[in-house]
């Protein structure tokens, strides 16, 4: 079939292939596809499971949560709560009370990944029942360190109020 298929399939399957870490199975590529395939090897994937600093891996663990239902996305994404003391950065940073130092970027950067935290658990437990479900579970379990499960408790009780109107 990869014979046959226009170009652009061509592509779509090398990429597939590249994700699935099989880049071994292709055949012999035309020099435009070769040329893509060569540049895929430059790319290098987030990992969602390690410190989360983007929000691409954000992304990551919740396609991956909305694709298999499991609980272990939810529990990295509440990681991103541990970042909840850079928060004021981003407002101190636009008011111009503190120098854009790569220090301060980086804090900037967590507190954004931090507040992108907020927003999706809060809106996916309102929009899912089964997230809703983990993040209770998660919460009453006492396996969260505190600052994680006291800024969930906090956002679960917003959630069950907006539920409630």
């Amino acid at each position: 079939y990869f014979k046959t298929a226009t170009e652009q399939q061509q592509k779509d399957i090398v990429m597939m292939l590249w994700l699935l870490n099989r880049m071994n199975e292709l055949p012999e590529l035309s020099k435009p596809v070769q040329f893509f395939a060569e540049s895929l090897k430059e790319l290098r994937m987030p990992d969602p499971y390690g410190k989360i600093t983007t929000g691409s891996q954000q992304d990551m663990l919740w396609a991956e949560f909305f694709a298999t239902g499991g609980i272990k996305p939810i529990r990295q994404l509440l990681t991103s709560f541990e970042y909840s003391e850079c928060l004021g950065t981003l407002k101190k940073l636009k008011n111009k009370e503190i120098d854009p130092s790569p220090e301060i970027k980086e804090k900037a950067m967590l507190e954004a990944v931090f507040q992108a935290g907020l927003w999706s658990i809060q809106s996916n437990c309102m929009q899912s029942d089964l997230c809703w479900q983990y993040c209770i579970a998660l919460n009453q379990d006492g396996d969260l360190p505190e600052n994680q499960r006291s800024i969930l408790d906090l956002l679960l009780k917003k959630v069950a109020e907006k539920m409630a109107d």
